[in-house]
């Protein structure tokens, strides 16, 4: 008799499939139970190259790196050229009569 049927003999088919998907589970939830957390990270130990791309919104930067994104005011530009005169205007109503003179 092979090993095989020995197997068999003692275990079922479908006790053999549940033990491997038992075992499988068991080895999924054992990686996932490595996540690192923030408070497993040491102040000042991560860099720019841990972080990837594009995976930062600006919402959650502090409002002093928010503040050090906008740069300091450039220098003014140069005055634009002159533009064209506009029509004249409606005339103005009569205006009060002023003192005599001395």
């Amino acid at each position: 008799m092979t090993l095989r049927a020995r197997i068999l003999k003692v275990v079922s088919p479908r006790t053999l499939v549940l033990g491997a998907v038992v075992a499988g589970t068991a080895a999924a939830s054992a990686g996932a139970a490595t996540v690192i957390t923030g408070a497993q990270v040491r102040d000042g130990s991560l860099t720019g190259a841990d972080i990837r791309d594009r995976s930062l919104s600006v919402r959650e930067l502090s409002t002093s790196t928010r503040d050090a994104l906008h740069g300091a005011t450039g220098a003014t530009g140069a005055t634009g050229a002159r533009g064209a005169t506009g029509p004249q205007g409606p005339a103005g109503a009569q205006g009060a009569t002023g003192a005599t003179g001395a």
